[in-house]
């Protein structure tokens, strides 16, 4: 007869609808208790459990345990219905349904373990990669593909990694020192996946492009005769730079690697003799690796070179976060060909980057030696192209020998497996102690026992030699920072005096002897 059961309480609101219903009855809405209302919402929220839950509650059950299909609802937090039915044998509602989903339970489960570790590289993909990658495993077990980004929002979310959906882009500033905990997370990463997915040594690869100069811009001593007033001697030298991409395996064998020339156009037989060597060679506009060149190298150089015996083993990547090895198109081809890419952490190449640690500083002392070595034997002249490719080629022959490539691993602490070597150097920090030496103007890098006595007291005092010694800011009424720094270090000696003589008429004091208080 009423026209709405809820709510109670003299305080009880009803909305418009129910007043105008109420305004035809003879009598008043009725009073119901709030706890009433309170009891049947509370039963009627969905209980939040695992499948590992349901499964305990189910398999206690089967054993006999004496407990009732409540008392294990209580004690797992699965409902009773769901119990009873998986008693009587009923399915998980995601197995019942895997024949409608887009993907599998094992490529969802596949799917989202790539997601977290990309998310732990500080690399995380983005929707529309996350679409391509699911498409690609729909199309291995001929379902139909998700059509739309809506279908990755609905995955993280039943996968619980929404936490990761709304990222804000932002810029840091680059940190003169990396955390030990980043380090340490890192090397975890890398010895988590070779183990999990069983990948071996001669299947790890690391690859950087390396810049060289193509003539030689080195300042050196020479010899002149005193009358002479000449201090610099001409050199007719190509400045030009150019890039080359270097790859190595851990068991240390070097694949061919790919030149990249500054021009406009493509490189031809008649910029480049017939005799070079039997590399790649490609051209960009700026002289460096770009988003197309990456991936042309991965799918023409990398993959054919490094194909292993067997096909189902996986190769492991190991590459900077560059934005060109970062890509959705170079992530997706790795996914396509069994290549696992592991990211080392931002600015932290100089200290976990195997190549650049030992084999690309030899390289380029060597072709600079080559270098003036031909320009000695030849007279002063131009380095062409085909001279820099083979000077390039003999520096190559000579410093990236295996026995190098498996010394820059042993370095970067890889193989064997020694993080310390990397967490023991000066560039890194402590996390717990990063904040406090920021504040004190302490670092693992710059310490205090290096800095000189007038730095310390700008650091004190929170002076800038720039602003105290440019012109702009000198004024009769402030005093320069030289003439404070002098008057301060006076005082202090003055004040050290006072001290030293303080302590000995203590002594005397503590000895008994007379002491003349005039002087």
């Amino acid at each position: 007869m009423w026209g709405r059961i809820g709510g109670g309480g003299k305080n009880c609101s009803y909305p418009e609808t129910t007043k105008t219903i109420f305004a035809f009855c003879k009598h008043s809405p009725p009073v119901i208790p709030p706890s009433v209302f309170f009891f049947y919402s509370t039963k009627s929220l969905m209980m939040q459990y695992t499948p590992e839950d349901r499964q305990k509650a189910i398999d206690e059950y089967i054993s006999n345990s004496g407990l009732s299909y409540r008392q294990l609802s209580e004690k797992y937090h699965v409902p009773v219905t769901t119990i009873r039915d998986g008693v009587h044998g009923a399915k998980q509602p995601a197995i019942c349904h895997e024949n409608q989903q887009c993907l599998t339970n094992d490529q969802e489960e596949i799917l989202a373990d790539w997601i977290i570790e990309l998310i732990e590289q500080d690399e995380p993909p983005t929707h529309q990669l996350i679409l391509e990658t699911a498409k690609d495993l729909a199309r291995c077990t001929e379902r139909d593909p998700p059509t739309n980004v809506e279908w990755v929002r609905r995955f993280l979310k039943r996968t619980k990694l929404d936490c990761f959906e709304n990222v804000q882009l932002r810029v840091f500033a680059k940190r003169r020192a990396i955390e030990e905990e980043v380090i340490c997370d890192w090397f975890d990463l890398f010895k988590k996946i070779c183990e999990k997915r069983g990948i071996k040594r001669e299947n790890i690869y690391s690859f950087d492009e390396i810049s060289i100069q193509i003539g030689r811009n080195t300042n050196e001593y020479v010899n002149f005769a005193n009358d002479k007033k000449r201090n610099s001697v001409t050199e007719n030298c190509n400045k030009e730079m150019a890039t080359v991409i270097e790859a190595v395996s851990a068991n240390g064998v070097s694949i061919r690697p790919v030149v990249i020339f500054k021009s406009e156009y493509r490189m031809t037989n008649r910029v480049l003799s017939n005799q070079r060597p039997k590399w790649f060679y490609t051209n960009s506009n700026s002289g460096w690796t770009s988003n197309y060149i990456a991936l042309a190298w991965l799918k023409e150089v990398f993959i054919p070179q490094t194909q292993p015996d067997n096909p189902d083993e996986i190769r492991l990547l190991i590459c900077d976060g560059n934005s060109s090895h970062a890509d959705d198109l170079f992530m997706k081809t790795c996914i396509e060909n069994k290549i696992n890419a592991l990211y080392l952490p931002t600015y932290s190449s100089y200290l976990t980057k195997s190549m650049g640690l030992i084999c690309f500083d030899k390289l380029k002392k060597t072709y600079k030696k080559l270098v003036s070595d031909q320009q000695q034997k030849n007279g002063i002249y131009e380095i062409t192209k085909d001279e820099f490719l083979k000077i390039y080629e003999m520096a190559r022959n000579y410093e990236m020998s295996k026995q190098n490539i498996e010394s820059a691993w042993e370095v970067a602490g890889l193989f064997p497996f020694c993080p310390n070597k990397v967490l023991k150097s000066s560039s890194t920090i402590d996390k717990e102690n990063s904040e406090e030496n920021a504040i004190e103007g302490k670092s693992r890098v710059s310490t205090d026992a290096n800095v000189s006595p007038r730095r310390k007291f700008m650091r004190q005092f929170n002076l800038s030699p720039s602003k105290y010694q440019s012109p702009r800011y000198k004024n009769k009424k402030m005093i320069g920072y030289n003439d404070a720094y002098k008057v301060i270090k006076g005082l202090v000696t003055q004040l050290e005096t006072k001290n030293k003589k303080i302590k000995q008429l203590r002594l005397e004091l503590h000895h008994g002897v007379d002491i003349d208080i005039d002087n």
